[in-house]
């Protein structure tokens, strides 16, 4: 069985979410960390997330525990930037006895890097000190990925927005531009978003600081620099954690003027076209990638020039 909503996440993406403010950005952190894509690590059989619901968190709780190597100030600062997660549909909260799967946050090991949706059991979240605590993005962007999120510019659509330089992308590194399938990843009908905080930025793996390796088609566009989850992040959270019956109820609740989240611009007719298919999950694909590498990918630990 297949249920099919036309126009939900469109509603959130121009009336219901609004951008979440966070500190300066260093969009070159997560790209060290030596892991798939620059700061993903699959799970055994796993190459896609966001479609199946064995990745996603029961009950819209993640629960975290911050490991000891970081000190008093540093553990504050992750607390804080993880926040904003509980401004969204989602509860971030810190670990309880009686949880069984929750996320470590550690920084035993080089760079900034997590798995995609939920593993079972404990699973890493790495940010070692040189990267966690310069700024709040890099956080957000890696916890993303534990709620079930890739990067923007692996989505199926991305050669109608983005050229990929692949002259331009250090040798053996070219891997980390491969696209998902739209049999596996969906968009949820939203626009491509340039503006997520999920987006590589432009001199990603580039061999050297002078070439861009992704160049927007839009030429006013920028990518790779945002410093907060943008609105369609936002929708996309929505959309992947809310049931059809709680969707609607938003949808009552926002014509009914009694919604307590403030509203952004809703000029963007872009977005206010897209066409969410919400498809039950019953009917889990099977594992798929564009491209078949191994189910664990770690590279060794580059800089960018």
């Amino acid at each position: 069985m297949k249920i099919i909503l036309f126009g939900v996440v469109a509603v959130f993406a121009t009336v219901q979410v609004q951008s979440i403010p966070l500190p300066e950005n260093d969009q070159n952190d997560w790209i060290h960390s030596g892991k798939f894509e620059g700061d993903m690590m699959l799970g055994h059989g796993q190459k896609n997330g966001l479609l199946e619901a064995k990745y996603r968190w029961s009950n819209r709780e993640i629960p975290y525990e911050i490991g000891p190597e970081y000190t008093a100030a540093e553990r504050e600062f992750i607390k804080n930037a993880l926040s904003v997660f509980n401004q969204t549909c989602l509860k971030v909260r810190e670990r309880v006895s009686t949880d069984k799967n929750y996320v470590l946050i550690t920084g035993q090991e080089k760079g900034c890097w997590s798995y995609v949706g939920v593993q079972g059991g404990m699973q890493k979240l790495n940010m070692n000190q040189t990267c966690c605590c310069k700024t709040s993005t890099t956080v957000v962007h890696e916890f993303l990925h534990t709620v079930g999120f890739y990067h923007m510019q692996s989505n199926f659509n991305r050669d109608d927005y983005v050229t990929i330089l692949y002259e331009n992308i250090i040798k053996g590194e070219e891997f980390n531009f491969q696209k998902y399938t739209s049999n596996y990843v969906t968009d949820f009908g939203l626009p491509y978003d340039y503006g997520s905080i999920m987006h590589y930025p432009r001199k990603a793996f580039s061999i050297s600081y002078y070439l861009d390796t992704i160049v927007p088609k839009d030429p006013t566009a920028v990518i790779g620099e945002a410093t907060q989850m943008s609105a369609i992040d936002l929708a996309k959270i929505k959309a992947i954690y809310l049931s059809e019956k709680e969707i609607f109820a938003e949808i009552s609740k926002i014509e009914a003027g009694e919604s307590d989240s403030e509203s952004i611009d809703d000029s963007d007719s872009e977005t206010e076209d897209a066409i969410l298919s919400y498809h039950d999950y019953e009917d889990e694909p099977s594992d798929s990638y564009e491209n078949d590498d191994d189910m664990k990918v770690s590279l060794e630990d580059e800089s960018l020039g």
